[in-house]
């Protein structure tokens, strides 16, 4: 997964702490969504999907407001 690529350059680029924080949160949390699968049934699968795709869309609004795209 493209995951580690988007850390690493995210630790590169030595953004102020707050924001250094608000991202390691976020990657942290992804990896430990992706460790725990996506649960025992279609609601807790649905959660889970819901849950990556706003911590990703987070971090990809946050880059693109500091790279400017």
């Amino acid at each position: 997964m493209l995951l580690t690529e988007v850390r690493e350059t995210a630790h590169g680029s030595r953004p102020v702490c707050v924001e250094a924080a608000d991202c390691a949160g976020r990657f942290h949390g992804i990896e430990r969504q992706m460790n725990e699968g996506l649960g025992d049934g279609a609601l807790s699968a649905h959660v889970q999907v819901h849950l990556l795709a706003r911590d990703c869309q987070w971090l990809l609004a946050h880059h693109t407001a500091r790279v400017g795209w």
